[in-house]
């Protein structure tokens, strides 16, 4: 079984669209490199990075005015996330684990 995180972007210029990632280390922001890529005003080039491993995902907030939040609550240090988490960047972004039974 592969475990993978989603992002869904909920407002904003991205509203509706949706990026899936895997195991590995993705950065998530408004750069053109960026593995996860947002134009929510409110991240910035290079928000956070997310670790996805077999052993879960490591959260963590590279820069930014608005904290990483997880389960309404902000994180300001690198944070182990749970897979019934719900994570959230930026102004109205969020992410969330997903398995795929199909792997």
């Amino acid at each position: 079984m592969a475990d993978h995180w989603t992002f869904t972007w909920e407002a904003g210029p991205d509203a509706g669209g949706t990026t899936t990632v895997g195991h590995g280390s993705h950065i998530v922001g408004r750069a053109c490199e960026a593995a996860v890529r947002c134009d929510d005003p409110a991240l910035e080039a290079h928000h956070l990075e997310i670790e996805i491993s077999a052993a879960g995902a490591l959260v963590r907030q590279l820069t930014g005015r608005f904290p990483v939040r997880v389960d309404e609550q902000p994180v300001y240090d690198a944070l182990i996330v749970e897979t019934s988490a719900r994570v959230e960047i930026g102004h109205r972004s969020s992410f969330e684990h997903v398995q795929d039974l199909a792997s």
